[in-house]
Order: C-alpha cells, then sequence, then structure tokens
C-alpha cells in the first residue's frame, strides 16, 4: 500500500478546501494510506475529512522548542544530526533579508517533521509560500507534487516570489484546476510545461443532491439571485451593491442573497447601507450547507474578478441553475455561451448581463446541461496515472 501525504494550510470554508474534501472522499483507501498535513485545526470543513485520513498538524512541528529538539538527539547519541541542525539555525539566522534561505534552512534545522518516506507528497495548495516549503524541506517523498488553484501572478523580479521559482522545478509534476490556469500558470513558468496537466475539482454529486433537499428559513418567492462564497477581494462581491442598485433602478424587484463570510464583510454591509439597498441585498453569513440556497435561486451570479476552477459554479451547473459568470479563468471550460450568461468583471457588464439573463429566464431560453455521471472517476484517474508512472 503507497502512502501519500497531503499539504495544507487550513480547511475553512473555501473552494480549494471543499475541493480537497471532495478528493479525499473519492481517494481508493485500498490502494493509498493517506495522511493530510495541516497547518492548524482551524476551519469548518475539518469534521469532513473521511474517517480513513490520519491528520496531522505542521504548526505544532514549526514551534516545536529547538533546544529541546538539541536535547534529544544528543540523548539519542545522534551527534552528527545535531551539528547539521545548529548550522542549519545559524544559516537561517544570517539570512534575515532573504525569506526564502531564511525559511528553508529554519526547517532544516528542524530535521523532517516525522521518519516517514511518503510514497507521493502533494501540497494542494502551491501558490502558497509556506506550504511549497514544508512540501520541500520537512517532508520525505520519492515524489513530490504541486496543485495550482487560481490565477499564477507571480513576478519573478519580485524576491517574494523566489520561493516559487526555486522549488517548482524540483517537483515531479504539477496540476492546474483548469487549462486557463494551466496557460497562465506556463506564461510564467514555460520551461515546466512538461510535467504540468489539467486535473478539475471533484464534486461530491451524492452529497450536493441531497444536501439541496434541506429546507432554509429565507424566502425565495420572487426573484432571487444567490452568490455564494468567501465575501474576499477576488470574488467580486464589492460590486454588488452598486450592481442591485442599478438593477432596481432599471425597475427589477428581486432579492440577492450572499452566503458566506470573509474580510471584506463589513466594507460590504457599509456600502449596502450608503446604497439603500438593505431591503435587497443580504448577507446570511457562512452556511454548512449552502446547497439549498443554490437549488432554491432563480439565478446564480459569481461575479469574480478571478478564479481556477470555481467550484461553486460548478455545484450550480449539478443542480441545473441558470447562472451568470464573469470572463475568468475556468469558467468557459464549464459552461457553453448557451448555458451561461458570460459578463466583464465589472458593474455594467454585470448589471448588463444579469438582466439578459432574467429575459432567458422569463423566455425559458437556458440550454441546461446536467454534468458526466463518470467526471470524478476520469479525474481521479489522472492522478493515480502519476502516482503510478
Amino acid at each position: 500500500m503507497k502512502k501519500i501525504a497531503f499539504i495544507h494550510e487550513s480547511l475553512v470554508t473555501g473552494g480549494a478546501e471543499k475541493s480537497l474534501i471532495n478528493l479525499l472522499h473519492y481517494i481508493d483507501y485500498e490502494k493509498y494510506d493517506v495522511t493530510l498535513w495541516l497547518r492548524d485545526d482551524q476551519g469548518e470543513l475539518l469534521p469532513q475529512v473521511d474517517s480513513r485520513v490520519k491528520i496531522r498538524f505542521w504548526k505544532e512541528y514549526l514551534e516545536q522548542d529547538y533546544k529541546q529538539l538539541l536535547q534529544r538527539l544528543l540523548k539519542k547519541g545522534c551527534v552528527f544530526s545535531a551539528m547539521i541542525s545548529s548550522v542549519c539555525r545559524l544559516l537561517s539566522k544570517s539570512y534575515l533579508q532573504n525569506w526564502h534561505l531564511n525559511y528553508k534552512f529554519f526547517i532544516r534545522s528542524l530535521l523532517p517533521a516525522d521518519q516517514t518516506c511518503y510514497d507521493v507528497a502533494i501540497s494542494y495548495h502551491s501558490l502558497i509560500r509556506d506550504d511549497i516549503m514544508f512540501l520541500s524541506y520537512a517532508i520525505k517523498a520519492k515524489k513530490k507534487i504541486g496543485w495550482i488553484h487560481g490565477k499564477c501572478r507571480h513576478d519573478q523580479d519580485d524576491p517574494y516570489f523566489e520561493p516559487f521559482s526555486r522549488e517548482y522545478p524540483k517537483l515531479d509534476h504539477i496540476f492546474c484546476v483548469s487549462n486557463d490556469s494551466r496557460k497562465l500558470f506556463l506564461e510564467k513558468y514555460p520551461m515546466l510545461s512538461e510535467k504540468t496537466s489539467v486535473m478539475y475539482n471533484l464534486q461530491n454529486f451524492d452529497e450536493i443532491m441531497t444536501l439541496a433537499n434541506e429546507k432554509v428559513e429565507e424566502s425565495f418567492a420572487q426573484l432571487t439571485l444567490v452568490t455564494v462564497g468567501r465575501l474576499a477581494p477576488e470574488k467580486g462581491q464589492d460590486m454588488i451593491p452598486a450592481i442591485a442598485e442599478k438593477l432596481r433602478s432599471r425597475g427589477h424587484r428581486f432579492v440577492w442573497y450572499l452566503v458566506g463570510d470573509g474580510p471584506i464583510r463589513t466594507s460590504l454591509e457599509q456600502e449596502i447601507v450608503r446604497r439603500d439597498m438593505g431591503d435587497t441585498v443580504f448577507l446570511l453569513g457562512q452556511k454548512m450547507n449552502p446547497y439549498p440556497y443554490i437549488k432554491n435561486c432563480s439565478l446564480y451570479v459569481q461575479p469574480s474578478y478571478s478564479e481556477g476552477f470555481c467550484v461553486t459554479t460548478f455545484e450550480a451547473k449539478i443542480l441545473c441553475k441558470s447562472v451568470v459568470v464573469t470572463n475568468v479563468s475556468g469558467m468557459s471550460e464549464q459552461f457553453s455561451h448557451d448555458e451561461a450568461v458570460f459578463c466583464d468583471p465589472e458593474v455594467e457588464s454585470l448589471t448588463d448581463g444579469i438582466e439578459r439573463a432574467i429575459c432567458k429566464l422569463e423566455s425559458n431560453d437556458y440550454c441546461l446541461r446536467s454534468v458526466s455521471a463518470d467526471f470524478n472517476q476520469r479525474e481521479i484517474e489522472k492522478l493515480y496515472a502519476v502516482i503510478e508512472e
């Protein structure tokens, strides 16, 4: 049985996190022994991890008492290891102006996170510096894989991104979550083309269909727009109060439910009040089960400025909902132009797009297609092929 390690920050509610939960659900546990390394035990999705997965926390590893570490090594007679550790700790302190080298030698001074040599280790969000460094220097593995969620904005001249340009070439394979995401990644790292491929995020179809039938207290009696996702700058919810104001000025009567929480919530609340949209735009906060809102809405709207392969729009497709999306990475791979209304990620275009979508709803002009039943199996075979090669 092969040993696999997944590395991730935490399991707060988010697209990458939900995708990881789904992937862990579909792993073949008769063939693979899986350990999930999380930075800490924070996150609403932690209880949803498959019970067959062993969970460890690398914050404890990073914050261990260094003096006690050296004492343990010396008591065991590991004098050479203690010497190497001490040299690495000194080198770390000598590179305070270089984050990459500082962090690299800091981790090396701690020795490996455990004694296991995994067959495969996977950094599931390799656009995060700490994750890729932990994979490179704290975990022993015969093969190492990176995973690119979202848009790669790396500037090779910016020292902040040095860890990525140094560590990506060492990986054995890199998965991107969409063709668009891969294209953007290779614009920054064209030399990695041969080891980079696309694997779409897996979906838990049965769970989505079951949970979507649960009752919620909100009303869907009138035209209802829904947007699900973390309230964050890249997700575009900052535009919603202005879009709603324009739609109402054009005579449309509707409610717009925003499911999720995040750093822009306060500014959103202020903007809703400023535009007098309190009876139209509602911030419902974090919901462990967002699917009834997607299922019962008239129109699902995703106003993102950037995406990798958006999980919530794919869930809307599974539930056969009419959607409005922005022209960002991955959307054209989920929807054809007769299945969705595509817009630019700006207020006027989204306002016009939602208005067109409302007309399509009224004339029953949406062409909705279901997702192929073998989608998950087809995608996970891509991961198995890399693991087994």
